[in-house]
C-alpha cells in the first residue's frame, strides 16, 4: 500500500484505521455477512481520498504532553483501568488508549462503561497497528511507531509492562 500509493507511514497508519472503521461500521449497519467488491472499492477510495487531504479520524491532541496508556495487561481487571485514568502523572498529560486487542469502537464503548467520557480520551486501537516500520521494512509484529502517529509530542507511556511493538522516543512508566 505504501509504495503503491506513495503514501508516508502516518498515511498508511489512517488509511487502515479509517478504511477497516468504515468497512466494520458499514458492515454491521447493513447486517450482510459479505460486502461487494463495489461497496469495498467505493469505501476505500473515499478514505484514501481524506487521508491524502490529511482529514483522519484519528485527531492529534493540542496539548504537547500525551500519556499513552497501553491497557491490553490490564483488560482482565476493569477497576485498575478506571483507578489509573485518575493518576496525577498520567493526567498531566492528555490520554490516549493503546490496545493490540481491542478496536476504536469496542475502546470507546469501554471509555463509556467506565464513565471516562469526560476525560477526552483519544485511542490508538488495533486498527492503527500493522507489521510494517516507518522505514516500510516488514516485521514479526505488530507495531505502532508513536512519534510518527503523535507528531512533536512529549510521550509517557503507561503500562504494566514495556512492548516491543511500540516504537518510538518515549518516556516508560511501569505501573502496578
Amino acid at each position: 500500500m505504501k509504495r503503491s500509493f506513495n503514501l508516508t507511514y502516518n498515511q498508511m497508519v489512517h488509511l487502515q484505521h479509517m478504511y477497516n472503521r468504515k468497512i466494520y461500521v458499514s458492515d454491521s449497519f447493513k447486517g450482510e455477512a459479505q460486502r461487494s467488491p463495489k461497496d469495498a472499492s467505493f469505501v476505500f477510495n473515499n478514505v484514501y481520498q481524506k487521508v491524502i487531504s490529511g482529514s483522519f479520524d484519528f485527531k492529534l491532541p493540542a496539548y504537547n504532553k500525551v500519556s499513552v496508556v497501553w491497557i491490553d495487561p490490564l483488560l482482565g481487571n476493569p477497576k485498575k483501568i478506571k483507578r489509573l485514568f485518575h493518576r496525577k502523572d498520567l493526567l498531566s498529560g492528555h490520554p490516549i488508549i493503546l490496545s493490540y486487542c481491542l478496536t476504536s469502537l469496542e475502546i470507546d464503548k469501554l471509555i463509556q462503561e467506565l464513565k471516562l467520557d469526560s476525560l477526552g480520551i483519544k485511542s490508538i486501537p488495533a486498527e492503527m497497528l500493522n507489521i510494517y516500520s516507518k522505514e516500510n521494512q516488514k516485521q514479526r509484529q505488530f507495531s505502532v511507531h508513536l512519534n510518527e502517529i503523535l507528531k512533536d509530542k512529549k510521550i509517557t507511556v503507561f503500562s504494566t509492562k514495556k512492548e516491543s511493538g511500540i516504537a518510538g522516543a518515549y518516556k516508560f512508566i511501569k505501573i502496578q
